[in-house]
């Protein structure tokens, strides 16, 4: 040990780009007695060994202009200074990274901030003492001091204890050493000057699928970087790792891409950090870092944001799908297709896109042959009726003959070839509108758990694109609607007042020209006429109050204990007349009372609705009424033998506005069905419609005799 009045050799030199730290530094050591010297960068440091000799440099890592690293490796590369040991400082807690790359440098150990003094001056004490002895040259060719057992037989009890010491630090940093490697995330390549590979850490097992036994030997040129993505050999004299290493130059970070052992490519992030031995150089290592999922996130965020671009650039449904499927192909899939869900009936399969188009025919022809069922127990329908998506990175020929209900399914699968699949469900707002189906075929491509969240997340947003277009084509057929219903409402409030001015006018012109002999029969038939026309005004009125009533959820009920056979009687003695100007003959099968507690006004709306349609639709032609009840509930059966109604308007009938023939034939607001069935509903029941072209039409009306329930107290 050195005692402490024994004047230093030389001194320390502090290296670092804070001042506080190196001020800092200089209170720790002050109290070795040795002389300190400061650097505030790398490039002032190896000013400073140009001009004096130092027993120790502590050595920050991370400084801007030339870092730690650079500056280990200068202040190494130089015969006067190689020998001095450094001391990184660092604040970047045990990263192997760094550990790794400084040893390799020549560090002799690292210190991470912030450190207690004590534990610094000891350490920087028993270097100095170590260095001064000449037990250590700190390099990594340094020849280890005579054993313990020589200096003990020369009587030297210190040199053996300071060889043990010696001994046990070099034991320490083979241990940290190991563990560095083996730990390391990154893959770790040692080679020769000429690139043959003499070691390989865990993690490049790993990342290339060889091992060091397979490996060791060979050049690692031939074995990882051979062949370009396309499939042309690479010359070893485009190799940047080759070129690298014959000049002797470090290769700070370098993006490349490798070739695993099953034949697969992968991008990657390289350094290369020279050897040496003795002065010379004997080799380098490669560090490497697999930037697949790096470059995978960068790669989707540049997709989603160019299908961003094409679902905004439109508010068409097939349309913006059309865009979403053909920038999926080929990137994402070798073929695409879109499903929807209809209000009934299968799935609609809106749009396909193949990477060969004559392919996509049998996409079509697939969907077309066998409809997609959300009752299926697997594929589309099953995703679509569970909301959760599927994927397989595999199409065995046993999921083929599951999936396939006949022969002729299973061979237009074959035919598809399909090897990988993902299917997703397409959402808005918590419901499942339809679904995406991503298939792998001739790229041989295999999905993984890897691309399933960039599919989905792909779904979100055409689900959200396809949510908004139906929302646009609603609202657009809502103002078609409305401006057709302001067009026949204007005509039909026309349509009364006009023969009520006409009727007006001439009982005054009869009046004004010949009061005194006015027919008390012509003025009674005027008056009726507008009296007629008023009350049909006024209908119309009220039923627009009722819509409003209805879709703000204000229509009221007012229940009472009614008899719909009487009822039905009393609104069809009403028609009598009606039915002999459209020359119907009208027939009403109601005996006995059939009671039960309604709204006598609204189950009146009701039937005259039914039997207004029935005149209209079925002029000339037998109208018949039948009133029963069974089972508690009654029912209304109106049945004309007119025009009837086509299959494709059963369903439409009973909206607001709707008709199923033209209005200008037959007018109306086309409200009379849509109040039907909404009172029928708020008494509990129902309304049915059965109807052929030239056949006539059924209407039937159900409702419990007990009615919707007993209003609240």
């Amino acid at each position: 040990m050195l005692e402490e009045n024994v004047a230093p050799q030389a001194g320390i030199l502090l290296v670092d780009d804070h001042p506080a730290n190196l001020v800092a530094l200089e209170a720790v050591l002050g109290p070795l007695g040795e002389r300190l010297v400061k650097a505030g960068s790398g490039e002032e440091a190896l000013r400073c060994l140009l001009s004096e000799d130092f027993s120790l440099i502590l050595l920050d890592v991370q400084m801007p202009g030339l870092d730690g690293f650079e500056t280990a490796q200068l202040i190494k590369a130089r015969e006067r200074t190689r020998h001095i040991p450094l001391l990184f400082l660092t604040a970047i807690h045990r990263d192997e990274q760094y550990m790794l790359r400084g040893y390799t440098l020549g560090a002799v150990d690292y210190m991470v901030k912030p450190f207690p003094p004590e534990v610094l001056r000891a350490k920087v004490k028993s270097l100095l003492e170590m260095h001064r002895q000449g037990q250590a040259h700190w390099r990594s060719e340094a020849v280890p001091p005579q054993p313990a057992e020589e200096a003990t037989a020369r009587g030297t009890q210190a040199e053996a204890v300071r060889g043990r010491e010696w001994e046990q630090t070099r034991a320490q940093k083979s241990e940290v050493m190991r563990l560095i490697t083996e730990q390391a995330p990154s893959a770790l390549f040692v080679v020769d000057e000429q690139g043959h590979a003499s070691f390989m850490n865990p993690a490049a097992e790993r990342m290339t699928g060889w091992s060091l036994e397979e490996l060791q030997g060979r050049t690692l040129h031939d074995v990882l970087h051979s062949r370009r993505e396309d499939g042309t050999a690479l010359p070893r004299c485009e190799c940047v790792i080759l070129q690298s290493l014959e000049r002797g130059e470090p290769l700070k970070e370098h993006s490349d891409v490798f070739l695993r052992r099953d034949g697969s490519f992968f991008p990657v992030r390289c350094a290369l950090g020279m050897l040496e031995r003795g002065g010379r150089r004997v080799g380098a290592v490669l560090e490497v870092q697999d930037v697949t999922e790096r470059g995978r996130s960068e790669q989707a965020a540049v997709f989603l944001a160019k299908a961003g671009e094409a679902m905004a650039s439109s508010l068409e449904e097939e349309e913006l799908l059309e865009r979403v499927v053909k920038l999926s192909v080929p990137w994402l899939a070798d073929w695409c297709a879109v499903d929807l869900r209809e209000e009934e009936g299968p799935l609609r399969r809106v749009v396909v896109e193949h990477r060969e188009p004559a392919k996509a025919a049998l996409v079509e022809e697939l969907a077309r042959r066998y409809p997609i069922r959300e009752t299926d127990a697997v594929g589309v329908g099953w995703v679509v009726r569970t909301g959760e998506p599927v994927w397989s990175s595999e199409m065995p020929e046993a999921l083929r003959d599951r999936v396939a209900r006949d022969a002729g399914q299973l061979e237009l699968l074959r035919q598809l070839a399909i090897c990988s699949y993902i299917i997703v469900p397409l959402k808005a707002w918590g419901r499942t509108l339809g679904a995406l189906t991503l298939c792998m075929a001739e790229s041989r491509r295999r999905y993984t758990a890897a691309d399933v969240p960039l599919a989905m997340d792909l779904a979100r947003r055409v689900g959200q694109a396809v949510d908004n277009a139906q929302l646009f084509r609603q609202a657009q057929e809502a103002i078609r609607v409305r401006d057709e219903f302001l067009s026949v409402a204007s005509h039909e409030l026309k349509t009364p007042l006009t023969p009520l001015s006409l009727r007006l006018q001439g009982l005054l012109r009869e009046v004004a020209s010949r009061p005194e002999s006015l027919q008390e029969q012509r003025v009674v038939a005027s008056v009726e006429a507008a009296r007629r026309q008023v009350k049909r005004l006024s209908d119309l009125v009220n039923g627009l109050l009722d819509v409003t009533r209805i879709t703000t959820g204000r229509l009221t009920l007012e229940l009472e204990r009614v008899d719909l056979a009487a009822l039905v009687r009393e609104v069809a003695s009403r028609f009598r007349e009606e039915a002999e100007r459209a020359k119907c003959e009208l027939e009403v099968r109601a005996e006995g009372p059939v009671e039960g507690r309604w709204d006598r006004m609204r189950l009146e709306q009701v039937v005259t609705s039914l039997l207004s349609n029935a005149l209209k639709y079925g002029a000339g032609r037998p109208v018949r009424v039948e009133v029963v009840a069974e089972g508690g509930v009654a029912r209304l059966v109106v049945r004309d033998e007119g025009i009837g109604i086509a299959p494709e308007h059963l369903s439409r009938i009973f909206g607001r506005f709707e008709r199923a023939v033209s209005d200008r034939h037959y007018g109306g607001l086309g409200l009379g069905l849509y109040f039907c069935q909404q009172i029928a509903e708020a008494l509990g029941g129902r309304v049915v419609a059965q109807s052929e072209p030239g056949a006539g039409a059924t209407f039937t009306v159900e409702v419990p005799c007990e009615g919707p329930g007993a209003p609240e107290e």
